[in-house]
């Protein structure tokens, strides 16, 4: 009986699995297809397609969906919620979706697509040091065999945000990188939007020969797509370029082909900033018709007037022609309304309110009332000077900026011609190999592996010079540096008798920290310190690791009382800091400090580390965690005596 029940049970199991199969299968399809349902609807309604999707994600739990599935359900909410601008919910998604495909090849595309949706909303939402920390993590992370393509945007965005941070200089030099690896990519699209924003920014240095070579190429790859936004861009910066060049008549003519463009392309906002331009130069040419003519149309497209850097050039522009037909009662007017004639935060804006309060100082004139004229340009004096000031420095900056990028493309020009000189000898021996005989070809080896020893030798050498001076660990000075820079400190402390104090610092049971929590760790917590040091002394400071746990702090111009201060306040907040382990166990360290400065008996080197040295090794006596300064020493000193 009970064979015949097992006999008649296996089909009917059979039959349930089937059964599963088939209903997971159904389930799994038409979670597919509810998805493809919901991506459709994104593209006219996004705002729906995130209700169904948060709808979606209630009614079928994403742990029970294959990998793939789930992939693609993070996907498309990140993709909805970059439509509408809601970046929290992309950094959300998207960090939600890198966790699922987790490195793994198959997809790779998705992964390097989302890392750089996420790398963008992080920008948006203001977190720059996040998104740099991102970016740099990628590029560092980054094999021979990625995309060029990938390459170049993560090197985009990264220029993107050092610019925000005001690091122009890097920003400079990686978007110099990035057009550089487009070139190799192969990818049209990507190469011109990268010399775009490359010539934008080499028209603000005025490098105008760079900024045109750019425009040139890219004003070609956009002939076929004329009403294209980026074509429009590219003529908008053609004028530039030829007005920055003295060419005011060249510049008039591109911005009136642009314009044309942009009414093709019905892009208001394109006709506005393009109209307001063309008034400018108009204006400067003297051409009154064509100045009204310009300022009706820019009325009619005043619902694009958004920017304040417009609203300031427009106004100047309609003060500018009613002084030039006389219309000085219609000047006052216009410059009546409060806050006209406040100064803005940058210098252009300044510029342009300082231009109007000498217009509205002509006005008055013209009516007669020179001594109110006078008064108005008597109190703005100080802005004009300090306008002026402003500009100068900001001249001097862009010139700085200029050279240190000249000084890092030089320093990559002669790495890159020495890899290629290197290179083309390795060529040339080889093709020397394959025509000579067993023995030339001997020869040639030999030959080869020479020039591969003296390019890693030199290789070496340049990586031995940039370590010479610092610590590989802490980034601090070391030892070398010390004897170099400790000759010229003495020489121009004791020959004028100004004061420099020596600050001597060792971390308490250190060999504890190693042997406790790993050595591993232990490198963490003399970064950390070394972190410590350069926030809490002065920038003038020069803070050296002599070995191990034991550090010296060279401060110039500070006596020893002032030194001492800084020591104490130093080791409070070395006892305050806290660093975390990986098991998110705390660890406090503590630091001995010997000060010791110039005076009448010590005057060279070897005297004031001695006697910081001895110092040190008071406070390491008397059971750390202080600090002992020549103050110290004499207070003991003296409560000694009273003792005896």
């Amino acid at each position: 009986m009970l064979l015949i029940k097992r006999i008649l049970m296996q089909p009917l199991l059979f039959f349930i699995g089937l059964v599963f199969t088939a209903s997971c299968f159904a389930t799994n399809a038409g979670f597919l297809s509810t998805l493809e349902e919901i991506s459709d609807n994104s593209l006219h309604s996004p705002k729906k397609a995130q209700a169904q999707l948060l709808a979606l994600e209630q009614q079928e739990p994403l742990s029970s969906l294959p990998l793939e599935q789930r992939i693609r359900f993070r996907a498309l909410s990140a993709q909805i919620a970059a439509k509408l601008n809601n970046s929290q919910t992309v950094i959300q998604q998207t960090r939600l979706l890198v966790a699922l495909t987790n490195h793994q090849q198959k997809y790779q595309g998705v992964e390097q697509k989302n890392q750089l949706l996420l790398l963008k909303h992080l920008n948006i939402s203001r977190q720059e040091n996040l998104a740099l920390a991102l970016v740099n993590k990628l590029l560092a992370t980054l094999e021979v065999g990625d995309s060029s393509s990938h390459h170049a945007k993560l090197m985009l965005i990264s220029a993107n945000i050092h610019d925000k941070l005001n690091h122009k200089d890097i920003a400079l030099v990686n978007l110099k990188s990035a057009h550089h690896i487009a070139l190799k990519s192969g990818d049209e699209p990507l190469l011109h939007q990268i010399a775009l924003e490359l010539a934008a920014k080499l028209l603000l240095l005025r490098d105008l020969e760079g900024a045109s070579s750019l425009l040139e190429q890219t004003k070609h790859y956009y002939l076929n797509d004329q009403s294209s936004v980026e074509n429009l861009v590219v003529q908008v910066k053609l004028s530039e370029l030829a007005y920055s060049r003295g060419d005011s008549q060249r510049a008039l003519t591109v911005l009136l082909k642009a314009r044309r463009l942009a009414t093709l392309s019905r892009s208001g906002l394109f006709q506005f900033v393009i109209e307001l331009r063309i008034a400018e130069l108009y204006l400067e040419s003297k051409q009154l018709s064509d100045v009204s003519e310009s300022l009706n149309a820019l009325a009619s497209l005043s619902t694009h007037l958004r920017r304040n850097d417009d609203r300031e050039r427009l106004l100047l522009v309609r003060a500018r022609y009613r002084v030039a037909v006389d219309d000085y009662a219609g000047l006052e007017q216009l410059l009546s309304a409060d806050g006209v004639l406040s100064l803005g935060n940058s210098s252009k804006s300044e510029a342009r309110m300082l231009a109007l309060l000498k217009l509205k100082a002509q006005a008055l004139a013209a009516r007669g009332e020179f001594e109110q004229a006078y008064i108005m340009l008597s109190q703005n004096q100080k802005n004009f000077v300090n306008h002026q000031q402003r500009r100068n420095a900001d001249n001097l900056q862009r010139q700085r900026l200029m050279f240190d990028v000249e000084l890092l493309e030089q320093k990559n020009r002669d790495l890159t011609r020495d890899n290629d000189q290197h290179q083309s000898a390795i060529n040339t021996h080889g093709r020397v190999l394959s025509k000579l005989n067993i023995a030339l070809f001997v020869v040639g080896v030999i030959a080869t592996l020479a020039i591969f020893l003296a390019s890693v030798f030199y290789y070496r050498r340049l990586q031995l010079y940039k370590m010479s001076h610092r610590d590989a660990l802490t980034g601090l000075y070391n030892r070398h540096y010390l004897d170099l820079i400790f000759r010229r400190l003495t020489r121009k402390y004791t020959k004028y008798n100004q004061p420099m104090t020596a600050i001597m610092l060792d971390l308490d049971h250190f060999k504890n920290v190693n042997d406790t929590y790993g050595h591993t760790f232990g490198d963490q917590v003399l970064v950390s310190f070394a972190h410590c040091c350069e926030q809490i002394l002065p920038p003038s400071s020069i803070i050296v690791r002599l070995g191990g746990e034991e550090f010296l702090a060279l401060l110039p111009q500070w006596d020893s009382l002032e030194g001492a201060k800084i020591a104490e306040t130093l080791r409070i907040a070395i006892a305050n800091n806290q660093i975390m382990t990986d098991s998110g166990e705390s660890v406090h360290v503590t630091v001995s400090i010997g000060v010791a400065s110039f005076s009448r008996r010590i005057k060279d080197q070897k005297s004031l580390l001695q006697l910081a040295d001895q110092r040190l090794y008071i406070a390491k006596s008397q059971g750390r965690n202080q600090v002992v300064a020549p103050e110290t020493v004499k207070d003991r000193f003296i409560s000694a005596l009273g003792e005896r």
